[in-house]
């Protein structure tokens, strides 16, 4: 659902964005409908409020104990 390149390596980020731009527009779409699948599935509000709950908790439960 992304292309990915080594943090700071600006000549593999210039090969990722000449990979990208070469995509042809089925695969466009397909790469626009996985990630869009992926969000929908990993990031709704009932999913994203249990993760913030759960992360409160684990920061009270490190300062009570």
């Amino acid at each position: 659902t992304a292309f990915l390149y080594p943090p700071g390596d600006a000549a593999a980020l210039a090969d990722t964005i000449r990979e990208a731009l070469a995509l042809d527009s089925g695969a466009r779409e397909r790469l626009a409908a996985e990630a869009r699948a992926h969000v929908k599935a990993n990031f709704d509000k009932v999913h994203m409020c249990a993760a913030t709950l759960a992360l409160y908790r684990a920061v009270l439960a490190e300062r009570t104990g």
